[in-house]
């Protein structure tokens, strides 16, 4: 949930040191490094909420008006 709107993501997990967020045509997608806590992960994703719902919006804006 962020705020109060649920969100799915897709993890993956890799040797990367950093946590990365991506919105493409898929959704979201969360990568993070093989150490980080699934608390840590959820934190990020409270802490980048705004960011992560603006970029969901536009995606489904730009969805909507190419059909």
């Amino acid at each position: 949930m962020l705020g109060t709107t649920t969100v799915a993501y897709w993890l993956r997990r890799s040797e990367r040191t950093t946590l990365g967020l991506r919105v493409d045509e898929q959704g979201l997608c969360v990568s993070a490094p093989w150490r980080a806590r699934q608390h840590d992960i959820e934190q990020a994703l409270q802490d980048k909420a705004h960011w992560i719902l603006a970029k969901l919006l536009q995606r489904h804006e730009r969805q909507r008006q190419h059909g």
